[in-house]
């Protein structure tokens, strides 16, 4: 086992044999030939031989890694982040650490800074309280992580107070507002994808980036069935589209695999919101129209129609039933509901005649 330079082609190299394994790591130096820029290109790669070998015995041994720890705290984050989809809160939480952290490296991190950054969090007026617990609990995970790979000599998370989520708006739609919307055409200007698309996700649960990313190829005709690999968890879901469902989207045309359901809407930048509220104005609905609003109404409208909180969550494509189950918030009339469909059983034994005896003779 040992860390050795290796000049090859006029090129220097680190040789590593370490744990059964030899690799080379390139340096980037270059040896020239003069003699004395050639002893100073060696002392150079000398040193970083030196940090090589210092990083591998410090992981063999569970020390803390000096040398990596000097790197910044945002790149290790961005490698983290990396391949990950930027819809999670790691990849979106950049933004601000990058503001708060600067060019702090991990070595320089202390308790006293990461409560800085949740009260830094605290103070976005432009973040919700469960996006901020999000992101602070993804700048966690990022010094999780860092610990494991003894960037850090000790925790600094352990006594962090997560920021407390507020309960989510499970708003939904019943029966009758559905259909009012159905039968009353969007304002002006609307793209008449934003009706069937909101009107289609009621039906089967889709997120509103689903939705814009749905192709035909991603809809089974014969089936009447979608097949889709969800953006936001990667899970694979297949949903029954009810014939109501159906009608939004069979427009009797031969559709290309790749072509877009819903064209206008994922042509559509930004927050569409407002013109549901625009139409929920129209169909005289006060509640606040969103995309949430109609994933929540496929879920407590499936569940109010005898569906299993275990088969809502599949075909929502939550990652845990838990999540459901504050998702929609069931109501109290549907907890009774099922309480009463349970059977009676009468789990109350007769009592048994007791019947006395008389007192042998000799015995007290």
């Amino acid at each position: 086992m040992g860390v050795y330079i290796r000049e090859n082609r006029g090129r220097l190299y680190i040789d590593i044999y370490w744990g059964g394994k030899r690799v080379w790591e390139k340096t980037g130096l270059t040896v020239p030939k003069d003699p004395a820029a050639r002893r100073e290109v060696y002392r150079l790669a000398e040193k970083i031989r030196l940090k090589r070998e210092m990083q591998l015995v410090s992981r063999e041994h569970d020390i803390q890694d000096l040398v990596a720890a000097r790197q910044s705290l945002i790149s290790y984050a961005e490698a983290l982040a990396e391949g990950q989809d930027p819809q999670n809160p790691l990849p979106r939480s950049l933004k601000y650490l990058r503001e708060y952290a600067g060019n702090i490296s991990i070595s320089e991190i202390s308790e006293k800074w990461v409560g800085g950054y949740r009260d830094f969090l605290l103070q976005q007026s432009s973040l919700g309280p469960n996006t901020q617990s999000r992101y602070l609990a993804s700048l966690r995970r990022v010094l999780n992580q860092a610990l494991r790979e003894n960037l850090l000599p000790r925790s600094l998370t352990r006594n962090l107070k997560p920021i407390k989520e507020q309960e989510p708006d499970t708003e939904f739609l019943n029966t009758d507002e559905v259909a009012i919307l159905g039968a009353t055409p969007l304002p002006p200007g609307i793209p008449e994808d934003i009706r069937r698309a909101f009107l289609f996700s009621c039906f089967v649960g889709l997120r509103v980036s689903d939705l814009q990313s749905l192709t035909w190829a991603m809809i089974d005709r014969s089936a009447h069935e979608i097949k889709k690999r969800q953006k936001k968890t990667r899970r694979f879901i297949v949903v029954p589209i009810k014939d109501s469902a159906w009608a939004l989207i069979d427009d009797g045309i031969f559709h290309q695999q790749d072509e877009k359901v819903f064209p206008c809407l994922h042509d559509k930048k930004g927050s569409t919101n407002r013109l549901l509220q625009r139409w929920a104005k129209k169909a005289n609905i006060s509640k606040r129209l969103t995309w949430h609003v109609a994933r929540r109404t496929f879920g407590t409208l499936a569940l109010r129609s005898g569906a299993d909180l275990a088969t809502v969550s599949k075909l929502l494509g939550h990652t845990s039933i838990a999540y459901t189950q504050r998702y929609l918030k069931v109501d109290s009339a549907s907890v009774q509901a099922a309480i009463n469909a349970m059977p009676e059983i009468d789990l109350i034994a007769k009592a048994g005649k007791v019947i006395p005896m008389k007192r042998a003779e000799g015995y007290e």
